[in-house]
Formats: structure tokens, sequence, C-alpha cells
């Protein structure tokens, strides 16, 4: 009993993770913007002049935010939320009447927000935003209770969107923050260039993460061609040839394109930072698969009995396909 209890409490703690460090961000951010308002060019309106009403309303909302947020984090709710409004997206019609209800209550919440204080909505956009970046250390990226080879697709898509959604938002987030300062001192331009260049640095990211995307799906798109070609070159040579020298270099080919073909499926399609992105496959379907192909290379036959060489081919298959459409070979 006294072990399951320290379990339950040690993956509690796990979940509350993303919301605690979110909210820690959001608000050294939103004390950095009111120090910089308010140091440097004699700005109210920040952090250090909210009003008693409002100062409730950011620890009543602190406290909702990390009870909503550990309780969504621990039952996977954002990851399926997300992979509802993917599936919904394959029909564009449906996607937009399942995304209009929820665009609608988001914005009123901050419009809501935004008329007691523009600076405290900016701070629920940051909060928010961030929650999603850190997400991946509680939730894996996979949590679908669909086989991940009939959804591939939708998860690639569902990581790279959500991904780039949040880094946008939080730069709108910190935007208007900014805008909430009083103009007292703080020069209209300097505000405007201010914005401007957050949301320009957040345009360049989101960039970057679609860009990463396309590298990644066309490396690995070029990495499954690669042992396909070698499958048949080593049955080619199993077959046609008794020369062991040639047999071994076909073997060694295909070993070295199952490896390579391995470390892309391992990369994050949205982020070279591993504890928050999600990569193509699973690590056990991964793991798997690496396992099959390799066990096709060691075989004298090239066609081992105990794996078909066939169901493998639609697993290559269904990858490539998955990453065909985001092929870019000038990315």
């Amino acid at each position: 009993m006294r072990k399951s209890t320290w379990k339950f409490i040690q993956r509690l703690a796990r979940h509350a993770f993303p919301a605690t460090i979110s909210l820690a961000v959001s608000t050294s951010i939103a004390i950095l913007i009111s120090f910089v308002g308010e140091r440097f060019s004699g700005s109210q309106g920040g952090w250090f002049t909210l009003s008693e009403g409002q100062t409730f309303v950011f620890i009543a909302i602190s406290a909702s935010y990390l009870a909503v947020f550990t309780w969504a984090s621990y039952v996977k709710l954002p990851k399926k939320v997300e992979e509802r409004v993917s599936h919904a997206f394959r029909k564009q019609a449906a996607g937009f009447i399942f995304l209009l209800p929820v665009s609608i209550a988001v914005a009123a919440a901050t419009v809501i927000t935004a008329v007691s204080s523009r600076f405290l909505a900016g701070w629920i956009l940051v909060s928010f935003s961030f929650f999603r970046l850190f997400l991946r250390f509680a939730t894996p990226a996979w949590t679908s209770v669909h086989s991940p080879w009939n959804s591939i697709q939708s998860h690639v898509r569902t990581e790279v969107f959500f991904h780039a959604a949040a880094i946008f938002t939080a730069a709108l987030g910190a935007s208007l923050m900014i805008s909430g300062l009083e103009r007292t001192g703080f020069l209209f331009a300097t505000r405007v260039s201010l914005i401007a260049t957050l949301l320009l640095a957040a345009v360049i990211a989101v960039n970057k993460v679609t860009t990463r995307s396309r590298k990644v799906c066309t490396a690995i798109k070029s990495e499954v061609q690669s042992v396909v070609r070698a499958q048949a070159g080593l049955s080619a040579a199993i077959r046609d040839s008794s020369n062991q020298a040639t047999i071994a270099d076909k073997r060694q080919n295909m070993i070295e394109s199952i490896e390579a073909l391995e470390t892309a499926l391992s990369t994050q399609v949205n982020t070279g930072y591993r504890s928050l992105g999600g990569a193509v496959l699973p690590q056990g379907e991964r793991d798997q698969l690496t396992k099959e192909l390799q066990s096709v290379a060691m075989d004298s036959n090239g066609k081992p009995k105990d794996v078909d060489w066939k169901e493998l081919r639609d697993k290559l298959n269904t990858i490539e396909n998955t990453c065909k459409r985001w092929t870019d070979i000038a990315a």
C-alpha cells in the first residue's frame, strides 16, 4: 500500500511539472517585462502595479491553472484533444466546425481578461503556450489507442502544428503584456518595436520548426529507400552469386542502411530538444522494426522464415508515404 502510494505521488509530481514550470516561466517573463518597463522607461501598469482585485485574479487563476493542467496532463487530455483536432482536419469542413467553438471560447476568455488587464491576459497566453512546450516531460508524444502504423501522418502533423502554435502564442502573449503597460515614459514607437521584434522572432522560429520537419521527413524517406534497395541487392547476391565476399559487402551495406534509418526515425520532427519533441514512431515500434530488419540482413537467405518481408515492406511503405508529402530536398 505504501509503495503504491509513493508511486502515485511520483506520477502526480511528474505531471505537475509542466504546469508548474510553465507558470514559473510565464511569471518570470511578466516580472522581467514589468521591470524593464518601469525601471528603464518609467512605465506603469505591469506586474508591480496590479490592483488588489487583479492580484486576487492572478492568484485564483494560478491555483486553478496548476490544478486543472496537472489533472489534464495526468489523464493525457492535451494529446487526446490534439489528436481529435488533427483527425478532424482530415476533412476540412469537419475540422473547422470542431475548431470554431474552441477558438471562440479561447478568444472570449482572453478578451474578458484583457478588459480588466491586457497584462494578465498576455500572462495567461504565455502560460498556456509554455505548458504545451514542456508537456513532453510528463506525457509521451504517443498516447493514441490506435496502432501507430495507422496514425503516423496525423501524429507528425499534430506535433509540428501544435509546437509551432505554442511558440507563436508565447510571442503573442508577451506582446500583449508589453501593450498592457501604461504609456507613461514608454514611447509608442518603443512599444511597437518590441512587439514587432517578438512577433518576427516567432515567425522565424515557426519557420525553423516546419523546415526541420521537412528535413527529417526527407531524410527518413531517403533512408527507407536505401534499406529497400540494400535488401534487394542482398537477396540478389545470395541468389545469383557464390562469392562470399560479395554477399558480405551487400550484407554490410544493408546493416549500415538500417542503422541510418534507425537514426533518422529517432530524430524529433519538431525540435532538436529530445525532451520537448516527438519522433515519427514510438520507441517500441522503432526497436521492433530495427530488430526485424537486422534479422533479414543477417539471415543466409536474406528472408528468414520468422520474419515476413512483405509485412516489413508494408511498414516501410507506410513510413515512406507519410514522409513523402513533407519531402523537400531544398529544405
